[in-house]
Protein backbone atom coordinates (compact mmCIF):
# COMPACT_ATOMS: atom_id res chain seq x y z
CA UNK A 1 0.00 0.00 0.00
CA UNK A 2 2.68 2.78 1.24
CA UNK A 3 4.66 1.58 -2.20
CA UNK A 4 1.42 2.69 -4.28
CA UNK A 5 1.42 5.94 -2.46
CA UNK A 6 4.90 6.71 -3.45
CA UNK A 7 4.06 5.50 -6.90
CA UNK A 8 1.18 7.43 -7.53
CA UNK A 9 3.29 10.17 -6.05
CA UNK A 10 6.08 10.43 -8.33
CA UNK A 11 3.32 10.35 -11.18
CA UNK A 12 2.04 13.29 -10.05
CA UNK A 13 5.14 15.01 -9.44
CA UNK A 14 6.72 13.66 -12.72
CA UNK A 15 3.80 15.22 -14.60
CA UNK A 16 4.43 18.88 -13.00
CA UNK A 17 5.16 20.99 -15.93
CA UNK A 18 9.09 22.07 -15.92
CA UNK A 19 9.64 25.79 -14.25
CA UNK A 20 11.43 28.41 -16.09
CA UNK A 21 14.59 29.86 -14.13
CA UNK A 22 16.25 33.47 -14.22
CA UNK A 23 19.72 34.02 -13.36
CA UNK A 24 21.95 37.08 -12.85
CA UNK A 25 25.37 37.09 -13.84
CA UNK A 26 28.13 40.45 -13.07
CA UNK A 27 30.72 40.41 -15.49
CA UNK A 28 33.76 43.07 -15.98
CA UNK A 29 33.07 46.79 -15.20
CA UNK A 30 30.13 45.49 -13.23
CA UNK A 31 28.39 45.17 -16.00
CA UNK A 32 25.05 42.84 -14.98
CA UNK A 33 23.76 40.04 -17.49
CA UNK A 34 19.97 38.23 -17.08
CA UNK A 35 19.50 34.75 -18.29
CA UNK A 36 15.71 33.67 -18.48
CA UNK A 37 15.81 30.33 -19.71
CA UNK A 38 12.63 28.68 -20.98
CA UNK A 39 11.22 25.70 -19.05
CA UNK A 40 12.09 23.17 -21.59
CA UNK A 41 15.77 24.63 -22.22
CA UNK A 42 15.42 25.16 -25.92
CA UNK A 43 16.18 28.94 -25.66
CA UNK A 44 17.32 31.70 -23.66
CA UNK A 45 16.41 35.62 -23.19
CA UNK A 46 19.48 37.71 -22.24
CA UNK A 47 18.81 40.92 -21.25
CA UNK A 48 21.97 43.22 -21.01
CA UNK A 49 22.55 47.07 -21.26
CA UNK A 50 19.19 47.98 -21.38
CA UNK A 51 19.09 44.90 -25.21
CA UNK A 52 17.13 42.12 -25.30
CA UNK A 53 18.49 38.50 -27.18
CA UNK A 54 16.19 35.43 -27.65
CA UNK A 55 18.40 32.63 -28.74
CA UNK A 56 17.74 28.94 -29.81
CA UNK A 57 20.00 26.14 -27.77
CA UNK A 58 23.06 25.03 -29.95
CA UNK A 59 25.62 22.46 -29.44
CA UNK A 60 27.95 22.44 -26.49
CA UNK A 61 30.59 20.04 -25.48
CA UNK A 62 29.95 21.41 -21.83
CA UNK A 63 27.50 23.96 -20.12
CA UNK A 64 24.74 25.05 -21.73
CA UNK A 65 25.01 27.34 -25.34
CA UNK A 66 23.22 29.19 -26.78
CA UNK A 67 22.99 30.95 -30.27
CA UNK A 68 21.30 32.23 -33.45
CA UNK A 69 24.71 32.23 -35.25
CA UNK A 70 25.51 36.01 -34.69
CA UNK A 71 24.98 36.32 -30.85
CA UNK A 72 26.28 33.40 -28.61
CA UNK A 73 25.57 32.87 -24.92
CA UNK A 74 27.22 30.35 -22.55
CA UNK A 75 27.12 29.21 -19.18
CA UNK A 76 28.92 26.37 -17.83
CA UNK A 77 29.40 26.21 -13.93
CA UNK A 78 28.28 29.60 -12.72
CA UNK A 79 30.74 31.25 -15.35
CA UNK A 80 28.93 32.83 -18.55
CA UNK A 81 30.12 34.60 -22.10
CA UNK A 82 28.56 36.97 -24.08
CA UNK A 83 29.48 38.06 -27.55
CA UNK A 84 27.29 39.52 -30.05
CA UNK A 85 28.82 41.96 -32.80
CA UNK A 86 29.60 45.20 -30.84
CA UNK A 87 29.92 44.18 -27.23
CA UNK A 88 31.71 40.97 -25.93
CA UNK A 89 30.88 39.61 -21.97
CA UNK A 90 33.49 37.16 -20.78
CA UNK A 91 34.21 36.07 -16.89
CA UNK A 92 30.91 36.79 -16.00
CA UNK A 93 29.89 35.44 -12.50
CA UNK A 94 26.44 34.18 -11.35
CA UNK A 95 25.43 36.45 -8.30
CA UNK A 96 22.09 34.71 -8.12
CA UNK A 97 18.55 33.80 -9.11
CA UNK A 98 16.69 36.69 -10.91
Amino acid sequence: MRLAALAGLFIFAASLPAQASTATFRCALNVDLRASYSADGGRVTVQVQGRSFVLPQDRSGSGERYSDGQTLFWEHQGEALFQTPGLSLSNCKLVGPQ
